[in-house]
């Protein structure tokens, strides 16, 4: 063997004791004689000789799987030669062949959850039902029809994206096409019905006709350009051009209203007003990674880490307000009817005067690391997370807050007419009724 080699799997022959094999870093080896001597198998890729485990047919022992980090491999003849029996892009960490029916094969696998065949490894389909392995980074509700919810996935490549239920979350199906396995930060649904997502490459619209993503990240700005006068008295003039760029960073946040719609941006703040087709902004004040934005009215309130931008004309123009100096680090922003919040380090702020002063509340909060803040206007709550994991509600306009019972560790809420909708940090999506505990509600895509 090679000597520095990392040994993940040993496994010895059921019917030859003598026979022994070995996975490693370095690939796959098999000894013959009671493992006082290995030689390297050969007929797996130099890719995919990272061997994570092997495992042996119950019944015929010349039968071997072996996981890989490019596809299960599998060999029916002891070793000598080797066939792919999945895509490549399958990472394998470990295999299962039920004793009870050795045809049964099972696969715990990376981004794809678990992936069984009944055909002896010739077709596999992923049986994620109850299985909570994804981690749900959005979601969004179809207000027309309340059961239609929309979740997004990140670090799943193309296992993850967007997935879509059709019965409030009973059963859910995957909708990636265009995306490119783009992680999802944020989803929202436009009037028309079109659903939006936000991802670690711009933002993307879905043609629900054709159910395929495309991107929607035309930036538009005015330049002026300097026109030569005609003669050498005459005054220059300056014509109007546009430039076109592109929106290609992270997109934490996209918020759509009747007016205009919004994007919270790693390369600044945008507003649409033509539906997503054009896109306009940048940078404001010099601040370009945005974590935040949300709307009521005209009023637009825009987080950055270290700052927070108030606009009283619908994005037109901006303000920073100062914040106060102990605060080291911002979560999210919102707007309720009366105030303007941050969620942040240092725990929960209001403003009543547009972010002309602030004050620290408490009245149930946790003094430090408040993650987010949101208006839930069904309910007419505040609601919020806490680093740890809790939730809290209040409906006197946060002078008092009190903690919502769950038994899920949850990273953000969403509220939608006697729902809540939590994102938790292990367990996938979870959803509440009015008169409920927080249960699992994505049993095939959380």
């Amino acid at each position: 063997m090679v000597d520095d080699s990392d040994v993940f799997s040993i496994i010895v022959d059921h019917h030859n004791s003598s026979v022994v094999y070995l996975s490693a870093c370095s690939g796959i080896y098999k000894s013959e004689t009671a493992a006082e001597l290995f030689h390297k198998i050969q007929g797996i890729p130099f890719s995919a000789r990272r061997t994570r485990v092997l495992q042996q047919d119950p019944v015929d022992s010349n039968i071997v799987y072996a996981g890989t980090t490019e596809g299960l491999w599998r060999t029916l003849d002891a070793g000598k030669t080797w066939n792919r029996v999945t895509a490549p892009n399958i990472i394998v960490n470990d295999v299962m062949v039920d004793p009870r029916q050795h045809s049964r094969v099972l696969l715990a696998t990376d981004r794809s959850g678990v992936l069984t065949s009944d055909d002896s490894a010739k077709t596999f389909v992923a049986t994620n039902r109850g299985f909570a392995h994804r981690q749900v980074s959005a979601v969004a509700v179809d207000e027309n029809d309340p059961n239609t919810i929309y979740t997004g996935v990140v670090n799943d490549k193309e296992f993850g994206g967007v997935f879509e239920s059709k019965n409030g979350g009973s059963d859910w199906r995957q909708i990636t096409d265009g995306l490119a396995g783009q992680d999802i930060f944020t989803l929202a649904l436009a009037q028309n019905g079109t659903l939006i997502a936000g991802t670690n490459h711009g933002i993307y619209a879905m043609n629900s006709a054709r159910r395929e993503w495309r991107p929607i990240n035309i930036v538009v700005s005015e330049k002026q350009v300097r026109v030569p006068p005609k003669t050498r008295k005459a005054k220059p003039t300056f014509r109007t051009e546009l430039v076109k760029s592109t929106i290609s960073g992270r997109v934490s946040q996209v918020i759509i209203t009747p007016g205009a719609w919004f994007a919270a941006t790693s390369s600044g703040l945008f507003r649409s007003s033509d539906d997503g087709k054009t896109w306009r902004g940048g940078p404001v004040e010099r601040n370009t990674s945005f974590i935040s934005v949300r709307v009521q009215g005209d009023t637009v309130v825009a987080a950055s880490l270290n700052g927070v931008f108030v606009s009283k004309d619908a994005g037109v123009t901006w303000t920073k307000p100062r914040v106060p100096i102990y605060v080291t680090a911002i979560y999210a922003a919102a707007i309720t009817p009366d105030a303007i919040w941050i969620a942040t380090r240092e725990g929960a702020l209001r403003s009543a005067d547009s972010g002309a002063t602030w004050d620290h509340v408490l009245g149930g909060l946790p003094g430090r690391n408040v993650r987010a803040i949101d208006y839930d206007p069904y309910g007419r709550r505040l609601l919020a997370t806490a680093s740890n994991g809790q939730l809290f509600e209040s409906r006197n306009s946060g002078d008092s807050w009190k903690e919502i019972d769950s038994n899920w560790t949850i990273r953000s809420v969403a509220s939608f007419k006697g729902r809540l909708l939590a994102l938790t940090a292990f367990d996938g999506l979870v959803m509440k009724r009015e008169s409920e505990t927080l249960r699992s509600a994505a049993r095939g895509a959380n």
